[in-house]
């Protein structure tokens, strides 16, 4: 009887454990790093920006806040990217009732996303432009040329979008 009882709470054991590792979800967005996202804002108003890391507008992550006229470097977690390392954003000029939600653009550590935002008087930001650009090693090398994914090599400077 004690073996039965044995086996019942091995196999019991075994079934719980399976089931907690069928509840471990894992991401599919690269875990090399983060992206540098360099941003222009050109208009008087000052923006949020926020990633979209899911379709819809309902999951946003908060990369931060740049002041009218002014250029400021942010970074965007893995996390904040979706499966593929694609980076989508969402910006909301503070005053007005307008945001605007970026192309899909793909991108990884090596790198660089440029955000260049334009918007009129009333906040439409619908001349705002996202992109992406190599950014230069430390040796004066191209990081995609070189090979390397380190984060810690590559040069982080606004000159990477101007």
């Amino acid at each position: 009887m004690s073996s039965v009882r044995r086996l019942v709470s091995a196999v019991t054991l075994v079934g719980a454990l399976l089931t907690l590792a069928g509840c471990n979800r894992t991401s599919q967005a690269p875990r090399g790093g983060e992206v540098a996202l360099f941003v222009r804002n050109n208009a008087f108003l000052d923006v949020n920006v926020f990633s979209l890391p899911t379709t819809g507008l309902d999951t946003r992550i908060r990369l931060g806040t740049v002041t009218g006229h002014s250029t400021q470097q942010l970074s965007v977690p893995a996390i904040a990217l979706r499966p593929g390392g694609v980076l989508v954003l969402y910006l909301h000029a503070i005053g007005s009732n307008s945001y605007w939600v970026s192309p899909a653009v793909m991108v990884d550590p090596t790198q660089a996303a440029c955000l260049d935002i334009y918007a009129d008087p009333g906040g439409d930001l619908g001349r705002t432009s996202l992109y992406t650009t190599i950014v230069a090693a430390a040796n004066g090398r191209a990081a995609m040329a070189s090979g390397t994914s380190d984060t810690a090599v590559v040069r982080r400077d606004t000159a990477a979008c101007m």
